[in-house]
């Protein structure tokens, strides 16, 4: 089971609905002492989650996230399962929607798919580029739920098939960097965290 614990509502996410997993992580606080439980969950959290900071271990995920809300301090977090493509999960219930994402983090997703446009006209794109970023755009956008993500795997796979293929046409890459060609559609479902 791949967990993720997740800021909710990021303050600085681009679209204030967005709940994939661009969001921010736990991070160790100095205002608090190292043998504190929010500090040692931390510590936990980085040595397995890593920099994608994907963890396994549901009880011990639930005890950060309970430990660090009930401290009061923005963001909470929330507990979140990952799946890949359409794999069920073992034990999220709370179904977020399907994210394109890179390495359990980056996500395409996370600005709302809003192109910046001026009427017809999208600027700051290579030519020839404008009116295609746009159909992605109208066509996609609509598509996306109240939590900025798609409900439908088949839409996001396809979104995620269009956006690629037109970061390709550019050199250093219309949407991300090239080299992250690792982008995969993940199903996100949310987890009490203070479940038995």
């Amino acid at each position: 089971m791949n967990l993720l614990i997740l800021g909710r509502r990021d303050s600085h996410a681009r679209v204030l609905a967005y709940l994939g997993t661009e969001r921010p992580h736990p991070s160790y606080r100095e205002d608090l002492p190292p043998q504190h439980e929010v500090n040692q969950g931390c510590l936990w959290f980085i040595r397995e989650g890593g920099e994608r900071g994907v963890v396994h271990d549901l009880a011990k995920a639930r005890r950060l996230v309970d430990s660090y809300n009930q401290l009061g301090a923005s963001p909470q977090f929330e507990l979140v399962e990952v799946t890949r493509n359409q794999d069920p999960p073992s034990a999220g219930t709370k179904f977020l929607g399907f994210d394109l994402s890179y390495e359990f983090n980056n996500s395409l997703l996370s600005w709302g798919l809003q192109i910046h446009h001026e009427g017809n006209e999208v600027r700051d794109l290579p030519a020839g580029l404008a009116p295609l970023c746009h159909l992605v755009q109208e066509h996609f956008r609509p598509k996306l739920n109240t939590n900025g993500l798609f409900d439908d795997y088949e839409t996001a796979k396809f979104c995620l098939g269009c956006m690629l293929a037109l970061n390709r046409l550019v050199p250093d890459g219309l949407f991300e960097n090239p080299q992250y060609a690792g982008f995969e559609v993940l199903g996100l479902y949310g987890l009490e965290a203070n479940a038995a």
